[in-house]
């Protein structure tokens, strides 16, 4: 191993120059992407240095104490790229993909994800009342009926299943679609330009964007001159929010977070359950229940490692023992502190839910009781229905290569149609 100094006796540009950064996306795409943050973490204590793609170096939080520090304090640690020092001097380089998640401020969405202080409250409290008011019912009859749109497309008493494509990477959105009362093809089609946002940075993507946007300001419109009942209508109607452009944006928060977050959730704990016997031996066995089950992918392969959109120092300030200096770019590591040896070892505990998955502070996931119910309807309807075999050795998986999500890029399976399981998974 190079002999690394601590990452607090240089600024992250000169570490930049004079070391090779590790790539973040070493902690997604790889098949074992503990052992990079353990890596990380032996090298460079609790904060480590990293590049988010080559030339956009940023320090990556790996302490749970220290995650905890950054995601509550939206006065030192910003989501405003204009205090991005790379951003304000030009520095970054020509077509660099992270600006598709921290746009310059001219083109910044009016959604509470992009946004500090009171503008964020502002932007949140529509998300926060609409969700809140949102019938537990009504989530899981949406998901079931995608789910089941999904399976019956499947040919066959037997056959062959791609569960992120066919299944996993289509049902949180749609589902999540439904609820702002979206038709299933405008659903479909949006979901596509999601992917080609998130996922590319070529010429698609300005078509995309456009479709995108102009899917939600129609169906705005729509909503503002003829209500319905739906989050859609819930957030034209709410005070905090001043115009439909600010409803709009605010819509793609939930609308994102099931296109990305959603498909690695229901996907990992598919793979899990295919993948790992012992686990599966418990959730069969019921020694774990589902719920429980969801946890541990939680814990054990967050869904969303990093946090997709930086925060920025605003002043000069020492982390986990690493001079951060004003402008500076700041990851939160989901899964590394989930990691963090000084407080988790060994076993997990069943029902420890103390995980950051959800991230914390003002910033933190607004539908995580949604996007559990989406994910448990599911995962439970797929394997009440199917029986699942992997069509593929485990160690020959792939992995979507982003810095942000891990999920599998394709996960091929066999599948037998059951008329039914009986047991209430």
């Amino acid at each position: 191993m190079a002999n690394f100094p601590h990452a607090g006796q240089q600024p992250l540009v000169e570490l930049s120059r004079a070391f090779p950064l590790t790539d973040l996306s070493a902690t997604t795409a790889g098949a074992d992407p503990a052992r990079t943050y353990e890596a990380l973490r032996a090298q460079w204590g609790p904060v480590a240095p990293v590049q988010m793609e080559p030339g956009v170096p940023a320090w990556l939080v790996l302490g749970y104490r220290e995650f905890g520090t950054v995601a509550r304090d939206e006065k030192l640690y910003s989501r405003d790229t204009t205090n991005w020092r790379l951003h304000r001097e030009g520095l970054l380089p020509e077509g660099a993909a992270i600006w598709a998640y921290t746009p310059p401020v001219e083109k910044k969405p009016w959604s509470s994800f992009h946004h500090d202080g009171e503008t964020r409250a502002r932007l949140r409290r529509p998300l926060d009342d609409a969700l809140d008011a949102l019938p537990d019912a009504a989530v899981k009859e949406r998901t079931n009926e995608v789910c089941g749109l999904l399976l019956d497309r499947l040919d066959g008493e037997e056959g062959t299943v791609d569960l992120v494509r066919e299944y996993a990477a289509v049902v949180g959105f749609g589902a999540m679609a439904s609820l702002f009362g979206f038709d299933s093809d405008t659903a479909e089609q949006m979901r596509q330009d999601s992917a080609v946002i998130m996922q590319e940075y070529g010429a698609r993507t300005a078509d995309a964007r456009k479709r995108m946007g102009q899917a939600l300001m129609g169906h705005v419109a729509s909503r503002q001159a003829h209500a319905a009942v739906d989050l859609t209508s819930e957030f034209v109607r709410h005070p905090d929010f001043h115009n439909g452009r600010e409803v709009a944006d605010s819509m793609t928060v939930p609308l994102i977070a099931a296109a990305e977050f959603l498909t690695a959730w229901v996907a990992l704990t598919l793979r899990l359950v295919l993948t790992d016997e012992r686990l599966s031996a418990r959730w069969e066995g019921g020694r774990i229940d589902l719920d429980q089950a969801l946890d541990e992918v939680l814990w054990r392969d967050t869904p969303v490692p990093n946090s997709c959109l930086p925060r920025f120092a605003t002043k000069d300030t020492v982390l986990g023992g690493a001079l951060i200096r004003e402008g500076d770019a700041v990851v939160l590591a989901m899964a590394g502190a989930n990691r963090d040896p000084e407080f988790f070892a060994g076993e997990l505990e069943v029902g420890n839910k103390s995980h950051l998955a959800w991230g914390t502070g003002p910033h933190a996931c607004p539908a995580q009781r949604h996007a559990r119910l989406i994910t448990r309807t599911a995962v439970q309807r797929i394997r009440q229905e199917l029986t699942l075999t992997l069509d593929v050795p485990v160690d020959e998986i792939q992995w979507a290569s982003t810095p942000w999500v891990r999920h599998p890029q394709t996960l091929p399976a066999r599948y037998r149609r059951e008329a039914t399981r009986g047991t209430e998974l």
